[in-house]
């Protein structure tokens, strides 16, 4: 009891250095660095480094930047967004069958501040006509020849 009391310390300490969100502070971790993949509704994979299930057992993702200055960037969007798309379609247990929330966060680390920002993700038909994009644009380059 007294271990569990101290990590119940510990953990509240951090969060307050790293001035979490409140729904992330009351959230649990769920994958941390943890490669995801789906073959639904296109082939996609990734590596969240981290994703929190909010007490409604929603999943929220935080992606983690070092910056020089605290922004949230399309590419943090189109790169959360992706894991979006594949969490709502993996079939590995601690997420399967889990609403994914319509944003993240991006937590930027910038000197020793840090700040979780909020980002609104695109849509899944979003990032599904993003991806054929770049497929078709890969297959229509030329290929360097011998």
């Amino acid at each position: 009891m007294i271990a569990a009391i101290v990590r119940h310390l510990r953990r509240n300490h951090w969060q307050r250095a790293e001035a979490m969100p409140a729904e992330l502070r009351t959230a649990d971790l769920v994958l941390s660095e943890c490669p995801i993949w789906t073959r639904r509704p296109l082939p996609l994979s990734g590596q969240p480094d981290q994703v929190y299930e909010a007490l409604n057992s929603d999943l929220i993702v935080v992606d983690s930047k070092t910056r020089r200055v605290p922004r949230v960037y399309l590419h943090d969007i189109v790169q959360l967004s992706v894991y979006r798309v594949i969490l709502r379609h993996c079939d590995f247990p601690p997420v399967a069958g889990r609403p994914v929330r319509p944003y993240g966060y991006v937590r930027c680390q910038w000197g020793r501040a840090v700040r979780y920002l909020p980002a609104r993700l695109l849509s899944e038909q979003q990032v599904l006509g993003l991806a054929l994009h770049y497929l078709e644009t890969r297959r229509q380059r030329p290929r360097p020849g011998p």
